[in-house]
């Protein structure tokens, strides 16, 4: 697998996060300044459509963040796959390569080896298949009513990449 070396960084992605939902801010605040779009709104539209922008920033940056954290375990495997013959993580990689080619699923056979391995905790296993749920949704459209077992927010999934940082699969 060639390697593209375009992936973000979960601190770009929070800087643009942050950048943007300021700039949201900043622009709704003046809607005298942009009566083209604002003209004929009330306060209390212009400040509904205001949640409902930060609201859709939210779930577009969280779907950044989601398809980054993929992205790390996806470059962390093809890194391995090449890495020390001995090391038992690698060998399962190259096991697993070797039978399924790019076929290598995520959530089946990347996290499954990372679980059995031990070397991340399952718990922290689990709250990544269960956020891998919202980004298959996000990436989907959003077209059927989304059943993920609990609710996420852009900070639970930084809070997330920032686990897996310390865990070693490196996000920043």
């Amino acid at each position: 697998m060639s390697l593209s070396g375009q992936n973000l960084t979960s601190d770009e992605i929070v800087d643009h996060y942050e950048d943007c939902r300021s700039a949201l801010r900043t622009y709704f605040s003046r809607p005298e300044d942009h009566l083209a779009r604002f003209g004929d709104c009330s306060a209390e539209e212009i400040a509904l459509d205001l949640r409902k922008r930060l609201a859709e920033l939210e779930l577009t940056q969280s779907l950044i963040l989601l398809a980054t954290i993929e992205a790390a375990f996806r470059v962390d495997f093809a890194k391995r796959c090449t890495g020390p013959k001995k090391i038992a993580l690698g060998k399962e990689f190259r096991s697993l390569k070797n039978t399924k080619g790019d076929r290598v699923s995520l959530d089946q056979d990347i996290l499954e080896a990372w679980k059995t391995s031990g070397i991340l905790a399952a718990s922290l296993i689990s709250e990544i298949r269960g956020a891998m749920n919202l980004r298959h949704w996000l990436a989907h459209g959003r077209y059927w009513p989304a059943r993920l077992g609990r609710r996420y927010d852009f900070d639970s999934l930084v809070n997330l990449s920032d686990a897996l940082n310390y865990s070693g699969i490196l996000l920043k």
